[in-house]
């Protein structure tokens, strides 16, 4: 379609979603609005049997990582892995600092494993959350600001693989290009750095996040800290006895499945690890005598319970995608402003450009896969500087998908952690900001010197 009707869906979503807080609300108005655009008086049929069919599909191995790793967590639950976890977090992480902290190394190291980190960080150091004090927005902030920008900068990671492939379609070097464009990652090291200030204690606390820390410190009642029912609920219960190894064993085989697969299928393959950790984590649980055997099905049942709000938010995300790639809305962007580019500007022009659409439509890999093509070729044909030009996209691709309400990577960590989705983009917003106008002048800048 490429018209400026392909806007009015994402601006919706959005606004509907900052207003009503009701995240699967708006995106079904989104879908539902798309496909009249679409369809006209036939727009019901379409959108079970095209939008949400397709959008499940195309994303069918992310689903499948969502509810694996939500049958692994629940197995460790119940072989005691997290009550042991939260015993030792007693003994050595005291204060809200130390929790934050340990929360920032821990999405550092898990931040290979993809949405291993958005979704496990948050629910295992809950126990040490509630007893530091420690907000639960910032254990969302800190751990949708480094898992994601972390497996940006793996030379391992599957983002390597995914925009190496797209600029590798258009007949350049895309994994040379993408190595070189590696220092100008600004956006990831940036979110890093702040992330680990924040952890630190070195970084001011801005806007709602500085209310809610005021909110904790005068508040005199124990009981959001305390919740027994949650925490028996976060442990597995009086019944279940501490056990570290059903907590280490699945997490350290998970990953050294993900690096020997990956290495012998010669590309990132997570889902493959997640598997292994899952089967861990249940062999482990019989074996012991933990789960009894013919509890197994029950705990996968509860395991899948776990992540059905995260698993639901999900799908309606993906079949919004899809209506927004048939209404060609990143291509209409792309073309408003094309004809406004200089071989100076190209790379601050890619920057904003994948910001407005990663954060309208909540996906990098949308963002991603309408400007490479259009983008590069261009910075080809005007001279601009390739590796800068390639880092600027993936800059702007992630300040949307890292932002926007309606993305997997604010809707992962801010449900693991129980926050809402659209509270979470709203703390984020001041950090976001500033991080966004320092890439703004780097970019601009340095389209001018490299």
């Amino acid at each position: 379609m490429n018209t400026w009707l392909s806007v009015i869906p994402p601006v919706v979503v959005i606004v509907l979603a900052l207003w009503s807080k009701n995240v699967l609300a708006s995106l079904f108005a989104g879908i539902v609005l798309g496909s009249i655009i679409l369809n006209g008086a036939g727009f019901i049929p379409p959108i079970i049997d095209t939008y949400f069919i397709e959008g499940i599909g195309s994303n069918g191995s992310i689903l499948m990582c969502m509810m694996m790793l939500g049958i692994m967590l629940n197995f460790v639950k119940q072989g005691g892995g997290f009550k042991a976890f939260a015993e030792w977090s007693g003994r050595h992480i005291k204060t809200a600092r130390q929790t934050a902290i340990s929360i920032f190394f821990l999405s550092l190291l898990l931040g290979v494993a993809g949405s291993l980190g958005q979704i496990s960080i948050s629910r295992f150091m809950r126990p040490a959350i509630y007893r530091t004090k420690l907000p639960k927005e910032k254990s969302a902030l800190i751990v949708a600001s480094v898992c994601s920008n972390t497996g940006t900068l793996y030379p391992f990671g599957l983002m390597l693989i995914f925009i190496s492939g797209l600029i590798t379609s258009l007949g350049m070097d895309g994994f040379s290009i993408y190595l070189s464009a590696w220092p100008y990652f600004f956006f990831a090291f940036i979110s890093i750095i702040m992330a680990g200030l924040i952890a630190f204690g070195k970084f001011p606390d801005l806007g709602r996040m500085k209310k809610i820390e005021e909110e904790i410190k005068n508040s005199r009642s124990e009981e959001v800290f305390t919740d027994d029912e949650e925490m028996s609920d976060v442990l597995g219960g009086k019944d279940v006895k501490a056990d570290i190894w059903a907590f280490i064993l699945p997490i350290v085989l998970l990953l050294i499945g993900l690096a020997v697969v990956s290495i012998m299928q010669g590309k990132p393959t997570i889902t493959a690890g997640i598997l292994i950790g899952t089967v861990t984590a249940a062999v482990y649980d019989v074996l012991k005598g933990s789960v009894p055997f013919s509890k197994v099905s029950g705990c996968i049942i509860r395991g899948f319970q776990d992540m059905a709000a995260i698993y639901l938010i999900l799908v309606f995300a993906f079949a919004f995608g899809v209506i927004v790639r048939q209404l060609g809305f990143a291509a209409y962007m792309v073309g408003l402003v094309s004809g406004l580019i200089s071989k100076d500007l190209v790379p601050l022009i890619t920057f904003l450009l994948c910001c407005i659409i990663s954060y309208s439509t909540g996906s990098l890999s949308a963002s991603a896969v309408i400007v490479v093509p259009l983008c590069m070729p261009l910075a080809v044909t005007v001279g601009a500087d390739i590796p800068l030009t390639t880092a600027s996209m993936l800059s702007g691709s992630l300040f949307g998908d890292q932002f926007s309400p309606i993305s997997d990577n604010i809707i992962l960590p801010s449900t693991s952690a129980g926050v809402d989705p659209v509270d979470l983009s709203k703390i984020l917003v001041p950090y976001r900001m500033i991080t966004l106008v320092i890439c703004t002048i780097l970019y601009g800048t340095l389209g001018f010197i490299v």
